[in-house]
């Protein structure tokens, strides 16, 4: 036996299991007539049942994949940030470069105060025999900088210093020994000391753009600027009245 309700009275019936199709009913309460409805069969229950089943595995398994996705964004998003953060941590200060920097150019203004005398006479060869050996001394100044680490705004500066104490050291190893053999010819030799003067100068100019850009950035950041000394004897604009 098997129940059903009357669509008019809504009352319980007791209806047997087999019923011939298309047989009417009438309501034992209301007297009104109906088809009974269809029995479903075990297998369309049990369709019914795997269809709910699938549902779930389905709503299941989205929800799984939507957690994968945001956990691996999560994870991303943390990896890049930490990244960042290290990159940034790793960054060189302004405070340790410019310290190193004045470093560098305090050794160099002690090389040429100790070596070189600003007043040498008036021959030239014997101005030039004062920078015979301090070609090494300026290659080394040059190795150092190597060791030093700028902010990326200022990796100018440094390539400037490097471009400097690479100059002086070709003036002192390569071009002092050829303007004194020149000078030793002729000892009024205009060409060499036009030579020599143009040389000079632009070893004074790659000075000069070091000492304004540091100062440009030690005041931008407040920190110590350079003071070229007023008697530096190589530089031909170091002197303040100078410039």
């Amino acid at each position: 036996m098997r129940q059903a309700r009357c669509p008019y009275c809504q009352q319980k019936l007791q209806l047997p299991d087999a019923l011939p199709p298309g047989m009417m009913l009438q309501c034992s309460g209301c007297s009104n007539q109906f088809l009974p409805p269809t029995p479903a069969s075990p297998g369309s229950a049990e369709s019914t049942r795997k269809k709910k089943k699938r549902r779930k595995s389905k709503a299941g398994s989205a929800w799984t994949t939507r957690a994968i996705i945001l956990v691996t964004s999560l994870v991303s998003i943390g990896l890049l940030l930490g990244t960042l953060v290290l990159i940034w941590l790793m960054q060189p200060g302004y405070g340790k470069f410019n310290e190193q920097l004045v470093a560098q150019y305090s050794k160099l203004s002690e090389i040429l105060s100790a070596h070189v005398n600003p007043r040498p006479g008036s021959d030239p060869s014997t101005f030039l025999k004062q920078f015979v050996q301090l070609g090494p001394q300026f290659q080394s100044l040059k190795e150092e900088t190597k060791k030093i680490r700028a902010p990326e705004e200022q990796k100018h500066l440094l390539d400037l210093h490097s471009e400097l104490m690479e100059s002086m050291a070709k003036f002192c190893q390569t071009e002092v020994p050829h303007y004194i053999e020149e000078f030793k010819k002729k000892p009024n030799n205009e060409a060499t000391a036009i030579e020599m003067a143009r040389s000079m100068y632009n070893i004074s100019s790659l000075h000069d753009s070091l000492v304004s850009g540091q100062n440009a950035m030690a005041k931008q950041h407040g920190l110590l600027q350079i003071q070229p000394p007023s008697n530096l004897p190589f530089f031909l604009s170091s002197s303040p009245q100078r410039r």
